[in-house]
């Protein structure tokens, strides 16, 4: 069963309580597009790393696709 982006959103901002919009001012990039290039879910990210994409992008000061990039994952 396919994971619809806004249901990933939901399960996103429910989960870590972070502004979305905010995350997707800071990365300059549209959510949707994270996803399919990335080819993961956003919600399976946050898990893996482990912090909130909002933190992860303020911390690193990179945007979200090239940290997958350059990590490999």
């Amino acid at each position: 069963m396919e994971v619809t982006v806004a249901h990933l959103v939901g399960q996103l901002a429910t989960n870590h309580r972070s502004e979305l919009l905010q995350l997707v001012t800071v990365t300059g990039m549209k959510l949707l597009q994270l996803v399919t290039v990335t080819g993961m879910k956003l919600l399976q990210l946050v898990t893996v790393t482990g912090m909130k994409l909002l933190q992860l992008v303020t911390v690193t000061g990179i945007k979200l696709l090239q940290l997958v990039t350059v990590t490999g994952i």
